[in-house]
């Protein structure tokens, strides 16, 4: 509608130039607006990807060790340790590679959180 006013496509009675130019500062509020608002929705939407890329990883190791794992660690060793290494310490291992990943990429911390 004010793009339709401001291009002289349709005739309000009444209209002054006065009234064009601040309908004009109302068009560009409003694009401001909504630039700024979809910004802050790119910034969720990465917030919740880095979240779901990091629990994704767990969610398959702990179902498959979870399912497995005495079958998996018997034929590989046999000894208490390798529910910390293979169990837990490759979980650490995941969330911590993505996370210097996300970080080297810029993804945590920075301006735009």
């Amino acid at each position: 509608m004010f793009a339709g006013i401001i291009g002289d496509v349709t005739d309000l009675p009444g209209m002054t130039p006065e009234d064009e130019r601040c309908f004009r500062d109302l068009t560009g509020a409003m694009d401001t607006h909504l630039s700024t608002v979809s910004n802050r929705l790119n910034v969720v939407m990465k917030q919740l990807t880095i979240i779901a890329a990091v629990f994704l990883p767990l969610s398959f190791l702990t179902g498959l060790f979870g399912q497995n794992f005495s079958l998996l660690v018997n034929h590989v060793v046999d000894s208490a340790w390798a529910f910390w290494v293979l169990g837990i310490g490759l979980e650490l291992l995941a969330v911590s590679v993505l996370l210097d990943l996300f970080r080297g990429r810029g993804w945590l911390g920075g301006p735009t959180t």
